[in-house]
């Protein structure tokens, strides 16, 4: 099953690069926090504060990314975006999942099955017809 729309899970802090935690504090004023500090301390310290989160712009996630397409600019943190939600948990039952599955997969056809069709339809086989033979029949029963 291939995903059509990659959905950003993450929350407001996550997506916040520690650059631009970094950049946010100096702003606001807060000398607790250095350039080199980890993001998720940085993080730590603006939620014990009670900081909202900066407005960061949104950003892909996935396999098919370039992890440096958004290197930070030095106003990377003021996005005239809305501040992004977390997005809700999709549930899913795994009944359905597999109903799905089922459906999207394209069902192949054995040997000995398509024999059984094309001497239900009436073909008059030879004993002798290996798959190639049997598979060119059953192709031309079904006009594909």
């Amino acid at each position: 099953m291939t995903p059509t729309v990659t959905l950003d899970p993450r929350g407001p802090w996550a997506s916040v690069r520690r650059m631009e935690c970094y950049r946010y504090a100096a702003e606001l004023g807060i000398k607790e926090i250095y350039e080199p500090m980890p993001k998720d301390l940085c993080v730590k310290i603006f939620t014990a504060r009670g900081v909202p989160p900066p407005k960061v712009p949104m950003r892909s996630i996935g396999k098919n990314m370039d992890a440096r397409a958004w290197n930070t600019t030095p106003g990377s943190h003021h996005s005239n975006l809305e501040q992004r939600q977390p997005t809700k948990a999709l549930e899913i039952d795994a009944d359905e999942l597999l109903a799905r599955e089922w459906g999207q997969q394209k069902k192949e056809v054995g040997f000995n099955e398509m024999r059984a069709e094309l001497k239900a339809a009436g073909v008059k086989l030879d004993r002798r017809w290996r798959l190639a033979e049997v598979k060119a029949e059953w192709k031309k029963l079904n006009g594909e």
